[in-house]
Order: C-alpha cells, then sequence, then structure tokens
C-alpha cells in the first residue's frame, strides 16, 4: 500500500481488520493455492484506475490506524489502566 500497490493478502490473524476484499484489497482464505491463484489473476485483470483505487483505500485505512498520535492515545489509555 505504501509503494501504490494493491494489495493481496491471506485472511489471516489482524489483516481482516484493516483491509476489505474487493475495497481495499483483495483477500483469499489461507493456503489454499487455487485462491491465492484466483487472486492474482483478479488483480491483473482489474484497470489501471481500479488498482489504484484499491492501492488508495488501503493505504488511507492503515494510514488511519497506524498514526502515530492514535497509537499513542492507545498505548497511554493501556498503561493507564494497568497502572491505576
Amino acid at each position: 500500500a505504501a509503494f501504490g500497490l494493491p494489495i493481496l493478502s491471506t485472511r489471516v490473524g489482524g489483516i481482516v481488520d484493516y483491509l476489505e476484499d474487493g475495497v481495499s484489497g483483495v483477500l483469499v482464505r489461507s493456503r489454499d493455492s487455487e485462491e491465492l491463484t484466483k487472486g492474482m489473476i483478479r488483480i491483473n485483470n482489474l484497470s489501471q484506475k481500479e488498482r489504484q483505487k484499491l492501492s488508495l483505500e488501503a493505504r488511507t485505512s492503515i494510514k488511519k490506524r497506524f498514526d502515530p498520535a492514535m497509537q499513542m492515545e492507545i498505548l497511554y489509555n493501556a498503561y493507564s489502566e494497568v497502572l491505576n
């Protein structure tokens, strides 16, 4: 996303919290080579404009969620809760 490329990922861990299939990336089942192949073909068949939109949505989503000020607030609140 940082390089303006569309993201193809498996649906593992926190990925599904940051990327939405068809909106900000292409998500496939993990450990499924056929699914992975279909995902690559899906991205390849997108127009340049659609790829750019996918990449921009991913970048925006990730940037919002990993904003340093927001992360600092989350960390501060977690420490405050534990220490109080």
